[in-house]
């Protein structure tokens, strides 16, 4: 029966209802309240059978789009000379979102792959940099992560402007008499051009080690970023801006302090190195330090009698945070200890770590080749050291000579 006339008789049953009520007794109009309940235990009925029909449509619907996005993702596979076995995992990947499973977003290698294990070749990997190590110089500096929509564009890095002689030529509050004009002071901002400077690793694994791929990706994750953070800390340091980060050390922003005895590093060292630090920004100085220096900097005390200049429980020497570094020099030669404040540092890099797999570089001998790249730039955000208004010299980055 079309549901309009189920609904129609039911209306009318109702009516008659009403009307037998005002003239007849309960038992003549139980009958037609039985009518009415057995028209709309029809109409229920025909109501959840709607439902499990649009049910039915949208997982048919459902089922198709996922089709049409699986075989676009294998035609884009294929286009790219991409093998099936890595895009068969991205769609294992999809199917797994679907299905609520937790996200695999951190792992270079997870899944499992149509003929086994497969890397997974993602360029959202924004995760892998987020995990960083207490040695890492990158927590330190001003991070400026590239716009994800347009990862190759170049950045103009804002440089404090100086006098000739050091002075900031920066903005400056000025007493205004009333009626008066404000005095123009400097505007001091000039810039250095930043670019997207590529930066790759590779390594050759065997098809072997492939198929445990939990215990690999884990392994991948350690390596790939104990190298990057090696690479950064070597530039942010000593980089000279071919193709890679310009580092602070070879730079004239890089204030030498006279070392007090030559072939080791006394305590009126530190005492000297601290007088020329930014005194405002004091808290965000951290020192870099060679393994060379360890032995001396352990024995250093305020005085005779006093405390270790070094905590050994918080590694802070003279108050502020040590790095041991291998990229500080040899214990007696220039910048085998550096203070640094590295919110004087841009670092300008690409939130993704892009990953590229072949098995066919080294097929005759079982290898797969795994290469990961990503784009790094860095500069200071000074060209020399602050002449302050008492003609002391401060400076960002501090060295011994």
């Amino acid at each position: 029966m079309p549901f309009e006339n189920l609904t129609k008789e039911s209306q009318n049953l109702i009516d008659q209802i009403q009307e037998a009520a005002k003239t007849k007794t309960i038992e003549e109009v139980n009958p037609l309240i039985d009518k009415l309940n057995v028209r709309l235990e029809t109409i229920e009925k025909a109501n959840q059978g709607l439902l499990d029909d649009n049910e039915l449509l949208k997982k048919q619907y459902a089922n198709r789009v996922e089709a049409e996005a699986n075989a676009k993702s294998v035609a884009q596979g294929e286009e790219l000379g991409a093998s099936w076995d890595e895009y068969a995992g991205k769609i294992y990947e999809m199917q797994q979102a679907k299905a609520g499973a937790p996200s695999q977003k951190a792992d270079i290698i997870s899944g499992t792959g149509i003929t086994g294990a497969y890397f997974l070749s993602r360029s959202d990997s924004d995760e892998f940099f987020k995990s960083i190590r207490p040695h890492s110089l990158r927590q330190y500096c001003i991070e400026l992560p590239t716009d994800s929509q347009y990862p190759d564009e170049k950045f103009d890095l804002p440089i404090i402007g100086q006098t000739d002689d050091g002075m900031l030529d920066d903005i400056e509050f000025a007493p205004v008499g009333e009626g008066h004009d404000v005095e123009q002071s400097g505007l001091g901002i000039n810039s250095k051009t930043l670019e997207t400077k590529e930066a790759g690793a590779y390594v050759l694994l065997t098809n072997k080690m492939l198929r445990n791929k939990k215990a690999l990706s884990i392994w991948m994750q350690e390596r790939l970023r104990e190298a990057s953070w090696r690479y950064e800390n070597k530039n942010i340091i000593s980089g000279n801006g071919v193709g890679r980060p310009l580092g602070f050390q070879d730079e004239d922003v890089f204030y030498a302090v006279a070392r007090a005895g030559a072939g080791t590093i006394a305590n009126t060292d530190i005492y000297s190195m601290r007088s020329h630090m930014i005194t405002e920004r004091e808290d965000q100085y951290v020192w870099i330090a060679s393994q060379w220096t360890m032995g001396i900097l352990e024995s250093l005390v305020y005085s005779a009698s006093g405390p270790p200049m070094l905590n050994q429980d918080t590694r802070k020497l003279a108050g502020l945070p040590l790095i041991w570094s291998e990229h500080a020099s040899a214990l007696g030669t220039a910048s085998d200890l550096m203070l640094v404040n590295l919110k004087y540092y841009g670092l300008y890099y690409s939130q993704q770590l892009r990953m590229t797999v072949s098995k066919e570089y080294a097929i005759t001998k079982l290898k797969t080749l795994i290469m990961a790249d990503y784009s790094l730039d860095g500069a200071p955000l000074l060209l020399k050291p602050i002449k302050q208004q008492n003609g002391m010299y401060v400076s960002p980055f501090i060295g011994l000579n």
